[in-house]
């Protein structure tokens, strides 16, 4: 059961820090937005904000992909019953 749960746990907590980096994305981009009015440098302020939103990255790392999978596949062995199979007979 622990290791069903710790899946779905990994498995979401990888979908999450996708939708961040995504919300995260637009979040600068909106927040990097200069008024034109009488100032030369408002249009290189927009382009370097964008530059540096588009730049920054929130990605899962290898660790939580590895604990995912894994869980994922000690879930599945338990449900399939795959571990009872292979018990050894003394």
């Amino acid at each position: 059961m622990a290791a069903t749960v710790g899946a779905v746990s990994a498995l979401s907590a990888t979908i999450h820090v996708i939708i961040i980096n995504a919300d995260l994305h637009t979040w600068f981009q909106e927040s990097m937005q200069f008024p034109l009015r009488s100032n030369p440098f408002a249009g290189f302020a927009q382009q370097l904000g964008k530059v540096l939103a588009s730049r920054i990255q929130i990605v899962p790392g290898v660790g939580l992909y590895v604990l995912a999978v894994a869980l994922v596949l000690v879930a599945l062995a338990y449900h399939s019953r795959l571990l009872v199979r292979l018990r050894l007979d003394k």
